[in-house]
């Protein structure tokens, strides 16, 4: 059995085979570590959450969106009169835009908005649709303003999110239906 020198990818000598604790390994490449100029970032970092919580009607989706980090309801469902927490019964689409505009301008201590259901935020932004381009409803157009009525919704909670780092909070309902 014949000993081999290692070779590196350029031909440069780096150890001979019983050599491995004082090996150099060389490198074309800089390192971009230098751990004296940069040291690591440690300790937790508090990041908003965005979350989405689905399920069965009663079993548990209000409650639990109380208990995050200083939460404010969108009572859009009146439902949430068991919770010990701060809530807005909002009747329509545009109370709703209006509400997430005036969080992202007033101060306030609320690090969470529950938006409290998108089952209800949809009926309300089907009735806003209808009731303000009812001339412009041909076939699919209803669903399209809708749609731009739920991307103007996310973009405002995207502001809150990134702006006023609250954590978003939307809570639906699993449909079932017989077909």
């Amino acid at each position: 059995m014949t000993q081999q020198t290692e070779i590196g990818n350029d031909g440069e000598f780096l150890r001979e085979p019983d050599d491995y604790g004082a090996a150099e390994i060389k490198s074309e490449t800089p390192s971009r570590f230098v751990l004296k100029a940069h040291p690591p970032v440690s300790g937790k970092k508090k990041n908003p959450l965005k979350v989405f919580i689905y399920g069965k009607n009663g079993i548990g989706k209000s409650t639990f969106a109380s208990k995050m980090d200083k939460p404010v309801f969108l009572d859009l469902e009146r439902n949430v009169d068991h919770l010990a927490t701060d809530r807005y019964p909002l009747d329509s689409f545009k109370d709703v835009e209006l509400f997430l505009y005036e969080l992202k301008n007033q101060k306030h201590a609320y690090e969470t908005v529950v938006i409290d259901s998108v089952d209800v935020l949809e009926r309300l932004a089907f009735e806003y649709v209808r009731k303000n381009f009812s001339d412009d409803l041909e076939w699919g157009k209803e669903y399209s303003h809708v749609l731009d009525c739920f991307s103007n919704i996310v973009k405002r909670c995207d502001i809150l999110f990134t702006e006023k780092k609250m954590n978003i909070v939307f809570l639906g309902h699993e449909a079932v239906r017989e077909v």
